[in-house]
């Protein structure tokens, strides 16, 4: 009988020394996801590892885990989303039960990423968290498995335009370069069709549309704006050549031309297009065009004024003639070059004949010839006789 209870209580020793063992071993289980926040419609990527490995001598060679997620939050997973890292086997995936099971030719005795998972947000998945789970993770050094329990992660679901606005302009800004004489060397002036960032080294207009800096050297290079949704401009060149008299060689100082056309629709409105030489600057009340070389503007009532064109230089244009007539058949008169204001190519409707009675030129031409010919006429009988 002490025969039997010593052997019953040293087997129950050595199962005490394997349990224990067993309990000792021990693995940590990382999730990184490639963002927390996710927007409806998009994805987001799990990555799964294992860390802090007390696991003896020989290290892991299989994992195994169960994924559990919200189907209303997410799509489906297939054995296409779900791969394996660093040199596991390619993962078998029960999208039934959501079991994955992988193994490795070798011993991994270290932190490792062992598997990455795509999921895919519904576009009718509900905003707000939701949790990812791993359950039932285990892992085996080829002698013991060991237990790992659960791991999970919280991610937050927004909406297409939280976080951001997904109708922000992705037009790049369009810039042109203006040189002007300072006292102390060259004004450049970067002009934006669109608000821009502020540069270190220039000064920023307060309607954020214009750029300047003055260089008291000559410089040559090339530079990017930004406009204030992110979006670069093109390389903008910039080439100042200072004299000794501080003037810049390259500066334009040729004025612009233009010339004036009108057209009248059925509802008696006038558009009056002025056409440029250059490209010009904007005009308060006028339209331009892409191009920056077409001003046009409608009216709806005679009007007699002028507008004068400044090209991207700073050169102003003669003032030209703006004269609607809406009871012109063309509202007004077109122009070849309207720099002059004192011609006919002024914009403004003239007649080259005086308005008057055709007795006024008739009478007096009859009289002249019937002078001419009584002479005539009295010189010829005297020659008779």
């Amino acid at each position: 009988m002490k025969k039997t209870l010593v052997t019953f209580i040293i087997t129950v020793l050595i199962l005490m020394v394997c349990i224990t063992t067993v309990q000792a071993l021990s693995f940590g289980v990382k999730i990184t996801p490639s963002a927390t926040d996710v927007k409806k419609g998009e994805s987001v990527t799990l990555v799964v590892g294992v860390n802090n490995l007390d696991v003896g001598a020989n290290g892991l060679n299989t994992f195994l885990a169960t994924i559990e997620y919200d189907k209303n939050v997410f799509n489906t997973l297939t054995t296409d989303n779900v791969k394996s890292l660093n040199g596991w086997d390619s993962p078998t995936f029960n999208p039934d039960n959501g079991m994955i099971l992988t193994a490795k030719g070798s011993f991994v005795n270290s932190e490792s990423d062992i598997l990455e998972i795509t999921l895919t947000t519904k576009q009718t998945a509900p905003t707000g968290s939701t949790t990812v789970t791993f359950k039932d993770i285990e892992a085996s050094n080829s002698q013991t498995d060991i237990n790992a329990g659960n791991a999970s992660y919280l991610l937050n679901i927004t909406d297409q335009t939280s976080g951001g606005d997904d109708n922000t302009d992705t037009t790049k800004p369009n810039i042109t370069v203006r040189y002007d004489d300072v006292s102390n060397g060259v004004r450049v002036t970067l002009i934006s069709d669109k608000p821009l960032k502020a540069v270190a080294g220039w000064t920023l207009s307060s309607d954020k549309m214009q750029l300047s800096r003055v260089y008291t050297t000559s410089y040559s290079g090339t530079m990017q704006v930004e406009d204030e949704d992110g979006n670069k401009s093109d390389p903008v060149t910039i080439n100042v050549v200072i004299d000794n008299n501080g003037g810049d060689d390259n500066k334009d100082t040729t004025k612009p031309t233009g010339t004036v056309k009108y057209s009248k629709d059925s509802t008696n409105k006038v558009t009056v297009t002025v056409t440029a030489s250059e490209e010009v600057q904007p005009v308060t009340g006028w339209t331009l065009s892409a191009d920056k070389k077409v001003l046009t503007r409608v009216f709806t009532e005679n009007y007699t004024g002028t507008i004068t064109l400044t090209d991207l230089a700073g050169n102003k244009s003669d003032p030209l003639d703006i004269k609607v007539d809406i009871s012109n058949p063309n509202g007004g008169t077109d122009s070849n070059n309207n720099n002059d204001n004192n011609n006919n190519n002024s914009g403004t409707a003239t007649d080259n004949l005086p308005q008057a009675g055709l007795e006024t030129y008739i009478i007096p031409a009859i009289a002249v010839i019937a002078i001419v010919g009584t002479i005539a006429f009295v010189r010829y009988k005297s020659m008779e006789y």
